[in-house]
């Protein structure tokens, strides 16, 4: 006999070698088979510099061009529902499930799930930093909870949890997450108005977000993701403070030329650094090299992306004048909870661009 238990069931049934094997059988190729050939997918445009073409049977063609691309994020989507197994790869390794590393595999969602997540997270860089730490918290904490309940608890935080996602120790249930959602769609579904749940942040961040989405500048995936790893209660703080200082510089009560305030958010694995900087000069020149100046800072070194938000304060544009960013990048957090090491030199290079 055997008993097999989960947070929310428990099965006892005789020993059926035929059954189980079925079962192990049906979950590998759901989760393995697609995790494969995402990843060939993403091998074969890492090895092939160059633009692609794929023609659907629709007849549509998809066009990517690997030679500007840096980052993939491997995910596969089933027509089936696995509910609490499937948002959890460690746990079918553990039960050999199947046979694979975590790094062999892709996070597995049902299209309904997929589905929710277009619809809450309606900008591209939400769905791209979710879809990157999803497969990141993961690999890296020990939680009971679905793909909605996953999702629940990204828009309280983005994932934006410290230290303790690489603590040992630490478990969480997440399984009452999902409840959170209900009355939206619910309500949506019987013609109500519902307020729609979304990923929290301060008005400011936000429209930072859509600004930097709507222009789509160069870099503007970089700078998106690296506003989006950190709270609202860090917005709101490092807000406060780049609010006082520019109130400061244009009544003239500052000591020095040019002033700046410096936000990090994130664990020192997973550092990234946002700078504010409010100034009076119209000269470009000077203006970026101020920026190159603050992106160059040592305390920006060790940093996995750094970004200058600029504002001109007689104009005080919204929700900024001008954004700069460092172009080397290491996004992406390893799968293990091993202090990653440095993947690359931090060049001093700034690209700026009005935002807005």
């Amino acid at each position: 006999m055997r008993t097999v238990a989960s947070p929310r069931i428990a099965i006892h049934w005789s020993l059926d070698l035929s059954l189980e094997g079925f079962l192990f059988e049906t979950l590998r190729e759901l989760i393995e088979e697609p995790s494969e050939q995402a990843l060939r997918f993403i091998d074969h445009l890492k090895r092939n510099q160059e633009e692609h073409s794929f023609k659907t049977k629709r007849g549509v063609i998809n066009l990517i061009d690997s030679r500007r691309t840096k980052y993939y994020i491997p995910l596969g989507v089933t027509l089936s529902h696995l509910g609490l197994i499937g948002s959890n790869l460690k746990k079918l390794i553990r039960t050999k499930v199947v046979n694979k590393q975590l790094e062999e595999l892709a996070p597995s969602m049902n299209l309904t799930d997929l589905e929710v997540i277009f619809e809450l997270l309606p900008l591209e860089i939400q769905k791209i930093h979710y879809f990157a730490r999803r497969r990141e918290f993961e690999a890296h904490m020990e939680y009971e909870g679905d793909e909605l309940d996953l999702l629940g608890f990204y828009l309280d935080n983005g994932f934006n949890i410290g230290d303790t996602e690489y603590a040992r120790d630490a478990v969480m249930n997440l399984s009452l997450k999902s409840k959170e959602l209900d009355p939206y769609f619910v309500g949506t579904s019987e013609g109500k108005s519902v307020v729609k749940p979304e990923l929290a942040m301060t008005k400011w961040w936000k429209d930072l977000l859509i600004a930097i989405s709507n222009k789509k500048t160069d870099g503007w995936v970089e700078i998106g993701f690296i506003l989006l790893n950190s709270t609202k209660e860090d917005q709101t703080k490092f807000e406060g403070m780049f609010k006082e200082l520019m109130l400061r510089v244009k009544k003239g009560k500052v000591d020095k030329l040019h002033n700046w305030v410096m936000f990090a958010s994130g664990p020192e694995r997973r550092r990234y650094l946002i700078a504010g900087y409010p100034y009076t000069t119209t000269e470009k020149d000077v203006r970026n090299g101020v920026m190159g100046e603050i992106i160059s800072d040592e305390n920006f070194r060790e940093a996995r992306g750094c970004v200058v938000i600029g504002v001109q304060t007689d104009r005080l544009d919204y929700p900024c004048s001008v954004l700069a960013r460092r172009v080397s990048t290491n996004l992406f957090d390893t799968l293990t909870l091993q202090q990653s090491l440095r993947q690359h030199e931090c060049e001093t290079i700034n690209h700026s661009k009005p935002c807005g």
